[in-house]
């Protein structure tokens, strides 16, 4: 519809086609398959000058207020602040919240002083939608298809024991073997916990043995 108003300020496919930046073949293709799309003639052609139709008037007129509200839109954001502004929701796992975001707030709020940053420390998978988070970092090994993420880095998770325990319950030799022990698991989370050895994979289910904090 934008091409269609060109052609018809312009007068010619030729005037259109360089005030849009494009051939003048693709300016008369695209006409064509409006025409065809609305199933009625816009324009009258001849060799000597392009006139509208009565459903071509109809249209333009309806094409001169839409683009006018457009022109109207562009034109209000272009005057509005690019700086940093407003309230910004973000929700992190707690250890991530304390090690890696909040030695940085100072330097933030120094930054960025009209942006209002409300930062939910939780370990519990939250829904972006409605909770209304504007940033969620999670760790994961995969999301669901539907989500888009980026990934901003590495982590490695390991199992450690205090001398006392393994004192008196022994050491673990294999994944296994910590079906027979007390593990600490994160109240909420799987209880499942996947140990690499090179490329291969084993899965240990700690959900029926476990203490939780």
């Amino acid at each position: 519809m934008a091409i269609f108003a060109r052609v018809v300020e312009r007068k010619s496919f030729t005037g259109a086609a360089s005030a849009l930046g494009l051939s003048k073949s693709v300016v008369s293709a695209r006409l064509a398959a409006l025409e065809e799309r609305l199933g009625v003639r816009l324009l009258h052609r001849s060799t000597r000058r392009l006139t509208l139709t009565e459903d071509g008037g109809r249209l333009y007129e309806s094409c001169e207020r839409i683009l006018a509200a457009a022109d109207e839109a562009s034109a209000a954001m272009h005057g509005v602040s690019r700086v940093p502004e407003g309230l910004l929701r973000v929700s992190a796992p707690v250890s991530f919240g304390i090690l890696k975001i909040a030695p940085f707030l100072s330097e933030f709020a120094e930054r960025c002083p009209q942006v209002r940053l409300d930062l939910s420390l939780s370990d519990s998978l939250v829904d972006v939608a409605s909770g209304g988070f504007d940033v969620v970092v999670r760790f994961a090994r995969q999301l669901e298809e539907a989500r888009v993420a980026r990934k901003i880095g590495s982590y490695r998770r390991m199992v450690y024991a205090s001398p006392g325990y393994l004192a008196r319950h022994g050491t673990p030799q294999a994944p296994d073997d910590l079906v027979k022990h007390n593990c600490l698991l994160l109240s909420g989370q799987s209880a499942e916990w996947v140990f690499e050895f090179g490329s291969e994979t084993r899965a240990v289910d700690r959900s029926h043995h476990r203490s939780e904090r």
